[in-house]
């Protein structure tokens, strides 16, 4: 059987979809899976790689955008579908599973107006633009957290969890040594605030002493991180991106990240306690929604993005250090989000869907 998935634009709606294509293979050797997505995104230079084939479909987003660009932005999403009808009629996949994200609205729409039973996966806490308006074409929607439920009034909702690529559950790593090990991650494209804190904080851990950094920067600041850290002489491993960074977190005593559901999903897997800092300007506040939830369950300290300074995040580092049950504690809270058998069970309840019907 053929799997089609839509995923695109960053790590978060991708690596899921990598999880469930290897997930699918790996249940029949005569399966196939085929990607669509942006040429120019994440998925555009990753996806062929892993030998998958990929199709690129274009389309511009619609929200925040004046009206000329709103025009420009249907047409492109009538152009996308389009070509996504011509791919998927040629391709003839048994379903399509989509992601998310504005550029799996055209593929979406093309295989409702074809007949092949439409599935969606929603990370987050409170569901995206793009999976609303497909929920009503939808067979089955998958959410990672129950909470999502209430947003699908009517439909079959799923609760499987986030897929993790099994490449990073397999990846351990010792402890480098007895130095308190902080892994700094913005996501796929780095983060800039959270840079910049941190290179507002590296005298003050310097001062403190004790400190080992694992820090994924982006590659747009990488440089700049670089000779932060060699200027501060903090013990460090600083690189750009890398896809597989699963020893980063096996080997952290806590992580630094933005709240997206991916970056969520990973920590909860290694278990590792957390601070989590929001990106402010995500689509309906999902990361703050996704912070907060994890706060109540007591898996992580939420840094409010505008208090995301030096200062702050020093202080809040060194209170966690000086607990280390606490510390733990959190830890073993934040392990109890992940599923690590999601990517098979969005692939079971898929085939029983099509199966059925």
């Amino acid at each position: 059987m053929k799997l089609a998935i839509s995923a695109a634009g960053t790590g978060g709606h991708l690596f899921p979809g990598v999880a469930v294509a290897e997930a699918w293979i790996a249940r029949r050797e005569d399966n196939d899976v085929i990607f669509l997505g942006r040429r120019d995104g994440l998925e555009g230079r990753i996806i062929p790689k892993k030998g998958y084939r990929f199709f690129s479909i274009e389309a511009q987003s619609l929200t925040g955008r004046a009206a000329l660009g709103r025009v420009s932005s249907a047409i492109s999403i009538l152009a996308g579908t389009v070509r996504a009808i011509s791919i998927l009629r040629r391709e003839r996949p048994s379903a399509l599973l989509s992601f998310g994200a504005y550029a799996s609205v055209p593929p979406s729409m093309a295989a409702y107006l074809l007949k092949i039973p439409l599935f969606l996966h929603e990370q987050n806490v409170e569901p995206g633009s793009a999976i609303r308006f497909l929920a009503r074409f939808a067979s089955a929607i998958f959410v990672s957290f129950d909470e999502t439920r209430r947003f699908f009034p009517g439909k079959a909702v799923y609760v499987t969890g986030n897929p993790l690529r099994r490449s990073i559950m397999s990846e351990r790593g010792a402890k480098r040594n007895d130095l308190f090990h902080i892994f700094v991650l913005g996501g796929s494209r780095g983060a800039s605030s959270i840079n910049t804190a941190i290179v507002e904080a590296l005298p003050l851990f310097k001062r403190e002493g004790g400190f080992f950094f694992s820090h994924q920067t982006g590659h747009e600041e990488y440089e700049k991180m670089l000779l932060s850290y060699r200027a501060a002489s903090i013990p460090s491993d600083v690189f750009p991106f890398k896809e597989e960074i699963g020893r980063y977190y096996a080997q952290a005593d806590l992580v630094i990240s933005r709240a997206g559901a991916m970056a969520i999903c990973e920590i909860s897997y290694f278990k590792r306690p957390c601070i989590l800092i929001p990106y402010p300007y995500a689509a309906r506040r999902h990361q703050w929604i996704n912070a907060k939830y994890v706060e109540r369950i007591g898996g992580c300290v939420v840094i409010e993005p505008e208090q995301a300074r030096g200062q702050r995040i020093f202080e809040a580092v060194m209170a966690l250090k000086s607990d280390r049950d606490a510390l733990r504690e959190m830890g073993q809270r934040m392990g109890t989000i992940c599923r690590p058998d999601a990517d098979s069970a969005i692939v079971e309840a898929i085939l029983d869907r099509l199966w059925g019907s």
